[in-house]
Order: structure tokens, then sequence, then C-alpha cells
């Protein structure tokens, strides 16, 4: 199947209309006001974008299911928190420039986000502080594919490589970014002494 795409700019937002070249099959998108849609493929409607302030109902569960984990694993870091992202938290890290909010869309719901963080310091890279997908759609290579978009984007501004943290007791996370072609950058040990 071969899909024709198209972009239209409305004064209620952006509208992407997908049709099926000699067929009547056509598929609507409608997008909150100043979206940019960064990757796009309407097999069914899967596009992946930049989050916007009417996500926030979607993403924070998913801020805190993340952080959970990240609870569950290691309470001596991470502290209980229902609501590890606040609605002002969220609109001004939107706001601001160096930051990469995405999501990956599949027929509208959000199945997944990537947040990054663009470092100026001795060179120009990009930090990947999370990329998170839902249980449902796992396994089915949104991660990769927001990962690869974070990619596209350091090439882009010319940054010279992207970093990131995974706990040891990810080993889940740590094998799917070595896959990516992550490389280990230094080895943080502890010892308990209690």
């Amino acid at each position: 199947m071969q899909l024709c795409i198209v972009s239209l700019s409305m004064p209620f937002g952006l509208v992407c209309v997908a049709f099926e070249c000699g067929s009547e099959n056509i598929f609507f998108a409608k997008l909150p006001t100043n979206t940019k849609v960064l990757s796009s493929c309407f097999f069914g409607g899967i596009m992946i974008r930049e989050l916007t302030i009417d996500d926030f109902e979607k993403v924070e569960p998913m801020m805190a299911a993340l952080h959970k984990i990240h609870v569950e694993n290691r309470s001596d870091f991470y502290s209980e928190n229902a609501h590890p992202l606040t609605k002002k938290e969220f609109k001004a890290m939107l706001k601001d420039k160096s930051k990469i909010a995405l999501t990956f869309a599949e027929n509208g719901e959000i199945a997944g986000i990537a947040l990054a963080t663009i470092k100026d310091r001795t060179v120009r890279s990009i930090y990947i502080d999370a990329i998170f997908v839902l249980e449902p759609f796992r396994r089915r290579g949104i991660a990769t594919r927001l990962f690869r978009q974070i990619q596209d984007t350091a090439s882009e501004i010319g940054a010279e490589r992207m970093d990131l943290m995974v706990w040891a007791f990810n080993a889940p996370a740590l094998a799917f970014y070595k896959s990516l072609g992550m490389q280990e950058q230094r080895i943080v040990l502890e010892k308990q002494v209690k």
C-alpha cells in the first residue's frame, strides 16, 4: 500500500491527511496548534511528534510508572512520589529550548515518550533523560524509533555524542541501548558499609 501524506496548517491546528493512492481510504489526525511533526507513517496512524501541554494527562502517569521502577529497585536514591512530574514542571520543560520532548503516537494514542536535554559544555551533546513505552506497546520498535529520532536531532544540531545513564538493576534497558550502539563511558561502583 502506498500512502500520500499532506499536512495542512489550519487556524485550529495542524491536520495531517493521508490517503491510500488509488483508493478511498483516508486517514486524518488533528494535532494541537504549533505541533511539530518529526516523523510520520500512516500505516496504522503512527507518528512521532513534539509533546504539547495537552499531553500532560497522558505523560504524567508514564513518568510516575518510570519513577516507581526506580523507587522499587533503588529506594536509597529515589523516594515515593505519586506525581514525580508536575504540570508546572512539564510546562517549563516544553518551553525550555534545551529540552527535547517527543511522543510516539499510534492512532492518536500516546504509546511512548522520549525526553532529552541538549548540553553545551566542552562539546555539544544530548543527554537522554528518559525513554518510556507503555506495556501494551512494548517490543514493537517504538523505543528504537524514539531513540533514532533523538539521534537524528543530535546530528541536525551538530552534537558530537549522546549520553545517558542506566542503573545496573535495569539489564533490559542496558541491553537495549547497547544494541543501538551505545557504549560504556564510565563505571560507578558502590559498597554498602552497614
